[in-house]
């Protein structure tokens, strides 16, 4: 029997770790339709209205929060899990009556099951981005720190991914945080939430995230000066890469411990999970998907909407087609004329102006990846958690859905960790030089793609 099968029998095995992620929607948490999630907040809560659930402002995010107390409860191996898209309460506090929502709200719920918790920001002109890490304390320890004189040095660490390379280039990509935290069991627990730069995942094999990932893990490990196990490297998050650039193929290299972490075993190869999203453009049936590396737009396309009255159908590379005045809707420039202010269109007293996505929103529909928890060694490939309390068909509680695999932290059969001087530098070699190819492959890529525009 191989160490994954070995492994994938065992419960409650402290060298088992089933890792979680999940993009909570901040405006969800806010009980506002803002952004690219108010079409799911819109159509979530008026389905929660028929069905004769809690259909207030804030109702489908404390939903998303029942399913992950409902993950920590059920999953025997459950270890770590990263939230994007959370609110720091305290920075909303400021602006009025104390906040409902948040890191405390998520800390609230999940009182009494032993778990650590780090919340880190970062500053945008929207506010304050937040990601929330969580793990189990008595399986991976607290949050490692040392004493310099008096004071107490956490092994923490937040920035912005937005103000990296080429992302920093334009200010929309303000306020995407990455956060490590190492803990005294000797886990390093990476959460972020990626820019979100289409070309980047369809065109450019996601090399911007991949090298401000190891930048970011470079400058933790020399300012705490520590030695990262890859066995006991976790990083979860949302990374904005609805393509499948980061595969098995292709997966994410860590240069500081010369390892390439994974989130499908190597039986599931580069099987897809596709965990986004409730929107126009991210939700479709495969016979509405613009299979090309190029904006199309055509003026009648009946198979797609059903007497579509002459509106333009358009869709960038690899979305779904969508009406010229939805793609208004939803970069908020204009209104179709078709939207009007009345009782049908009003939930809990005020006007609802957002599209309906309809049953194309249904998670079978669901066009995008990039939601990942990745580990060195996969035993559980990555899927969707959604327990069969939780409808099936369409999301209530957030426009993403929660994913989840299991590592083990044990060496797997032909992995070396150790061995001579010689050997680590044959490896290092062999692990430069992979990642050298990778990128110079990447360079080449680009610099033909730059000359076909």
């Amino acid at each position: 029997m191989s160490n994954e099968n070995r492994a994938a029998n065992r419960q409650n095995d402290p060298n088992l770790h089933t890792v979680a992620s999940y993009n909570m929607s901040f405006a969800s948490d806010l009980g506002k339709p803002w952004g690219s999630e108010k079409h799911f907040i819109h159509d979530s809560l008026k389905r929660a209205a028929a069905l004769g659930l809690d259909a207030s402002d804030r109702s489908s995010w404390e939903r998303a929060a029942q399913l992950v107390r409902h993950f920590w409860t059920k999953e025997k191996n459950s270890s770590a899990m990263g939230f994007q898209e959370m609110n720091t309460s305290t920075k909303l506090d400021k602006i009025g009556d104390p906040f409902a929502g948040g890191d405390r709200r998520l800390q609230e719920i999940l009182s009494g099951l032993g778990l650590e918790f780090y919340s880190a920001n970062v500053e945008s002109p929207y506010g304050f981005p937040t990601v929330v890490t969580v793990w189990k304390k008595d399986k991976l320890g607290e949050i490692m720190s040392n004493k310099e004189g008096n004071i107490k040095r956490p092994y923490k660490y937040v920035a912005d991914l937005g103000k990296d390379g080429e992302f920093s280039l334009n200010k929309v990509n303000i306020g995407r945080p990455i956060s490590i935290v190492h803990t005294t069991k000797g886990f390093t627990l990476i959460n972020l939430h990626g820019p979100n730069v289409s070309a980047q995942s369809h065109t450019h094999n996601m090399i911007e995230l991949r090298k401000a990932i190891n930048i970011h893990v470079n400058r933790f490990v020399r300012r705490h000066n520590i030695r990262l196990n890859p066995n006991k490297l976790f990083i979860m998050g949302d990374f904005n890469d609805p393509f499948n650039a980061i595969n098995r193929e292709h997966p994410l290299l860590i240069d500081r411990t010369r390892s390439s972490l994974h989130y499908n075993t190597e039986a599931d190869g580069t099987k897809k999970v596709k965990s986004c999203c409730y929107n126009f453009n991210s939700a479709c049936p495969d016979t509405d998907l613009n299979p090309t590396n190029k904006r199309m737009e055509k003026n009648t396309m009946d198979n797609i909407f059903v007497n579509n009255q002459g509106h333009q159908i358009m869709a960038d590379e690899h979305e779904c087609f969508i009406r010229e005045s939805d793609d208004a809707a939803i970069n908020q420039r204009i209104w179709p004329g078709t939207i009007k202010k009345n009782a049908s269109n009003m939930l809990n007293g005020k006007s609802i102006t957002e599209l309906s996505v309809g049953e194309r929103g249904h998670l079978k529909n669901y066009q995008f990846t990039g939601d990942y928890v990745m580990g060195a060694n996969v035993v559980k490939s990555l899927q969707t958690y959604r327990p069969a309390e939780f409808r099936q068909d369409v999301s209530l509680e957030s426009d993403h859905e929660m994913v989840y695999a299991t590592f083990t932290s044990e060496p797997v059969s032909g992995q070396v960790t150790g061995g001579t001087r010689r050997k680590r530098q044959t490896r290092h070699k062999k692990h430069r030089t992979q990642n050298h190819r990778q990128r110079r492959t990447l360079h080449k890529k680009r610099r033909t793609t730059h000359k076909r525009v």
